[in-house]
């Protein structure tokens, strides 16, 4: 008997937030799924926590020796996935009980579906006004290439057979943190057939210690080597606007890091910008970065 959806969950030592993760899934009112939880190696009570779940869920288990982050574990959770549609799901994000429902009826015309998540503050557990998540172009490459990344990992819901199309996950250390915008760059080349619901169906908690995506110096050189491998794929005219809202990122994330040289100096370039919205917001932070 085939099976829809695949959920795929990498996890290195979180099991008290895993259990809300699970807990997302058993309230799900879509039941054609799987869940393939893929252990980094945790060292907690993982295991534990995932045999509670046995007689709710279908549910498989693989520990592996720890890698040091998701790529690995995730790629054998696709290897060992037997639903038509994978869903990436990080062990400390949830779903709401729509999500596999919401997405279910658009499996027949598209390849690559996704939708906006809420961002829960993790100190209070309050709700914040924030969202991740947005409409894409025509073009869903370029515009990720020219506006950057605007996918949320747990909110995507892509068919297996674009995964076989376009291989594994990067398993490069360089672009831990980023491997996921790698992959959308390339299932975006793979098919245009891109499907965002502007709809929240799940969340996730930003602490701003612990979460991998934090801003560091490490996070703006793996940015910076996403960038360049693709930017070739532009045209002349779109690598020039693309490069500018670039430096427009990356001298904020130089400003927020306290190097205000290297923000004002990335921001000066992405002034030159004909975007009105860009040229403005540039000075703006170029002004602020100035009397630092």
């Amino acid at each position: 008997m085939s099976i829809l959806f695949s959920v795929i969950i990498p996890t290195y030592n979180r099991s008290s937030r895993l259990k809300k993760a699970l807990d997302g899934l058993t309230s799900q009112t879509f039941k054609d799924f799987e869940v393939l939880v893929c252990d980094d190696g945790s060292k907690d009570d993982t295991e534990a926590v995932v045999n509670e779940y046995r007689d709710k869920l279908n549910l498989k288990y693989i520990w592996n020796e720890n890698w040091g982050g998701p790529a690995r574990p995730r790629n054998i959770g696709i290897k060992e996935s037997r639903g038509e549609w994978l869903c990436f799901l990080d062990s400390d994000d949830w779903w709401y009980p729509n999500k596999l429902a919401a997405c279910a009826k658009y499996v027949v015309d598209y390849d690559f579906i996704f939708h906006s998540v809420d961002i829960f503050n993790a100190k209070s557990n309050t709700l914040t006004s924030k969202k991740v998540g947005r409409e894409l172009s025509e073009n869903p490459f370029k515009d990720l290439i020219l506006n950057g990344n605007g996918i949320a990992n747990s909110s995507v819901v892509i068919r297996k057979t674009i995964c076989e199309k376009i291989g594994e996950i990067s398993e490069d250390k360089a672009l831990v943190a980023v491997e996921d915008y790698d992959y959308w760059l390339r299932a975006t080349q793979a098919s245009d057939r891109v499907k965002f619901l502007n709809l929240s169906l799940g969340a996730y908690y930003w602490d701003g210690d612990s979460n991998i995506s934090q801003i560091s110096m490490d996070r703006i050189t793996k940015e910076i080597t996403i960038f360049d491998k693709y930017i070739a794929n532009l045209s002349a005219r779109e690598q020039k606007q693309a490069t500018y809202i670039f430096n427009y990122k990356i001298g904020r994330y130089y400003g927020l890091l306290n190097n205000y040289a290297e923000a004002r100096k990335y921001l000066s370039s992405s002034m030159l910008s004909n975007k009105i919205s860009i040229k403005i917001k540039s000075l703006v932070f170029y002004l602020k970065f100035l009397l630092k």
